[in-house]
């Protein structure tokens, strides 16, 4: 094992681009089989691996224990590696050797199973997997993990969870985030999409993603079945986070069955979106800012794959409703004033308390409708955008904020050559749109 030196860590800018933290049981887990631990266990285990924030401005030289090894037959060489190791006391129970050892095992497993569910994947760029005993601007505390530019960071406390409740779930998902052209929401719908596949609670947990699908084609149940499940109590107290609470308590086999049922039903779906969101990654991730429709592209392959669901009003009411629905949804002030407003969850309360809709099957029906006029021309996904300067607006502020992260004094030199390329990829976009 050869040992790094990281220096010069001081005052950095923000980190803009956080990836939300994945997780999801392995395919083929068994939902019956539930964690191997519980709460209070849990807990108690995390006591110890508490990161610390590392102080912004802090002149450290951290000794990173350090390995390179090459995941796959024909792939590049990846460094694993844990920085600050005997500083903030790992070394007091484990060696740095057995866990990059277990790290670059699991990766393995990661990748072989990336492999099988999605073979059009050419290569997996993992160039640099970090352990990261203390939190700070690249990996923030209230994270689980982050993928950056070919580089997977995670905390020690993230691995236990990993490990001992989702089953390696966090790897599966930052992985599957290395292998994606682009950054943003779509993103995060496309990887949670692999998660719901292996076991329904990801569902759940993720709901805004899944629910108005799931709701309106597959599952009328599942709003009872989010209540329940939400409704369950969590320890204030706990270093378990009460998402992690409310999956290692969760019960209810039947309701997790038929959603299970559905999202196996889903996977058509599921498929499009991740073809979606490879062909078109820009335009995928602004038409998803703008409406902040975290759902956009699953409620797009729903309209595009499967009959609308029967809509019983009036036709005057339903015309009127359309056009409600475009008013919100048109609107572009997440995009140019950096709102987060939901204007899917906007249209429908319009709906309801604007034109007494009261029917939230109906509601979820005609937005569907709006979401198949809107996006679909003669069976073909139309994502362009409607403000070609808010789009290019848009991606330039993207681009801005991939600049900024390689200006950061934390980020490494493997992390700063694969930003490097994503910007000159985003720039090579920006030009080609420029020409239509």
């Amino acid at each position: 094992m050869s040992t790094l030196r990281l220096s010069g860590l001081r005052r950095a800018p923000a980190l803009l681009l956080a990836a939300l933290a994945g997780f999801a049981l392995l395919p083929g887990a068994n939902v019956n089989a539930g964690p191997t631990v519980g709460v209070d266990e849990l807990s108690a285990i995390l006591a110890d691996h508490i990161p610390p924030p590392l102080p912004p401005d802090a002149e450290l030289e951290l000794e990173a224990f350090a390995r390179q090894v090459r995941l796959e037959k024909n792939s590049a060489p990846a460094t694993f590696m844990i920085p600050g190791f005997d500083r903030f006391g790992c070394a007091r129970c484990h060696t740095a050797g057995q866990l990059i050892d277990k790290a670059v095992s699991r990766q393995r497993d990661v990748a072989k199973t990336l492999r099988h569910d999605f073979p059009a994947i050419k290569t997996i760029p993992l160039r640099q997997y970090i352990i990261q005993p203390y939190a700070d601007e690249l990996l923030t505390a209230n994270q689980f993990a982050h993928a950056t530019f070919d580089t997977i960071r995670i905390f020690p406390r993230s691995i236990i969870v990993d490990e001992k409740v989702y089953n390696r779930s966090t790897h599966l998902h930052e992985t599957f985030h290395l292998t994606q052209p682009f950054v943003g929401y779509a993103n995060e719908l496309s990887a949670y999409a692999i998660n719901i596949r292996a076991d329904p609670r990801f569902a759940l947990m993720n709901f805004p993603y899944f629910a108005d699908v799931m709701s309106a084609f597959f599952l009328p149940q599942l709003d009872g079945i989010l209540e329940r499940y939400f409704s369950g109590k969590v320890k204030g107290d706990s270093r378990v986070p009460a998402q992690t609470q409310r999956f290692i308590n969760s019960s209810g086999q039947r309701e997790l069955g038929l959603a299970a049922d559905s999202i196996k039903k889903m996977r058509p779906l599921l498929r499009e979106v991740y073809r979606l969101n490879r062909k078109y990654p820009l335009q995928a991730a602004y038409q998803t800012s703008r409406t902040m429709a975290l759902s956009l592209l699953l409620d797009i392959a729903a309209v595009k794959l499967l009959p609308l669901p029967p809509i019983n009003v009036p036709e005057p009411l339903r015309r009127q409703a359309l056009r409600e629905i475009s008013a919100q949804m048109e609107k572009n002030d997440n995009t140019r004033l950096g709102y987060v407003i939901d204007r899917k969850k906007e249209s429908l309360l319009n709906l309801k308390y604007k034109l007494g809709i009261k029917n939230i099957a109906v509601r979820r029906a005609l937005y569907f409708l709006y979401i198949k006029t809107r996006y679909l021309k003669e069976g073909s996904v139309f994502l362009t955008a409607a403000d070609h300067d808010d789009f290019q607006a848009y991606v330039r502020k993207k681009l801005d904020d991939v600049e900024k992260m390689l200006r950061s004094k934390r980020i490494t030199p493997i992390e700063k050559s694969a930003g490097k390329k994503m910007a000159e990829k985003i720039k090579k976009g920006l030009l080609q749109d420029s020409m239509f």
